[in-house]
């Protein structure tokens, strides 16, 4: 098994480890936090050429099955809420205002991806997923346990896949992490 990048592969690493290197180091990406989006940063990577890189659409199917191949799974993370799921000026890490429509979110991306030709079978729920990581911007986190984790789980065992829980399992910031 040849796990060498292609060439094309080597490219595309190039281009997103050179923008996030030179224009989202974390402190870019944590000061665009509080509106979950930098307009003036997503118009740099569209100038890099780099949404439109990687495989074509219809290929998915193929690379997960060459995955599974291998033995390989593919790890989606269903995680964050759309700006119209939170309230007027919360982040993307603040709780949805209606728990329904993160449940249909969930709904639609397992009945989805949990099927042929896809056939995932383990779905993450957010990362690192509490106050003290600063993922989670609810009142409590034992809120997103009640309100995002076991709605999620409940769906995703629903389609015989298994949940994810992940993170750094001490749960200190990003800066605690990078410092070691």
């Amino acid at each position: 098994m040849d796990l060498d990048l292609t060439e094309d592969q080597k490219a595309i690493k190039e281009v997103f480890s050179g923008f996030f290197t030179n224009e989202a180091p974390p402190t870019v990406a944590r000061a665009a936090e509080p509106f979950g989006f930098d307009r003036a940063l997503w118009n740099r990577l569209l100038e890099t050429g780099a949404p439109g890189m990687g495989v074509p659409a219809l290929r998915h199917a193929v690379a997960e099955h060459q995955a599974h191949r291998y033995g390989l799974e593919i790890l989606p993370m269903l995680g964050y809420s759309a700006p119209w799921a939170v309230a007027e000026g919360a982040s993307g890490f603040a709780p949805p205002r209606n728990v329904a429509d993160w449940e249909d979110f969930v709904e639609t991306c397992v009945a989805r991806y949990s099927r042929p030709p896809f056939n995932l079978r383990y779905f993450q729920v957010w990362n690192e997923p509490t106050l003290k990581a600063g993922f989670w911007k609810g009142e409590t986190d034992d809120e997103f346990f009640e309100r995002v984790y076991l709605p999620a789980a409940r769906i995703i065992r629903r389609y015989g896949c298994k949940v994810v829980f992940s993170g750094w399992p001490c749960s200190d910031g990003v800066d605690a992490l990078a410092a070691l």
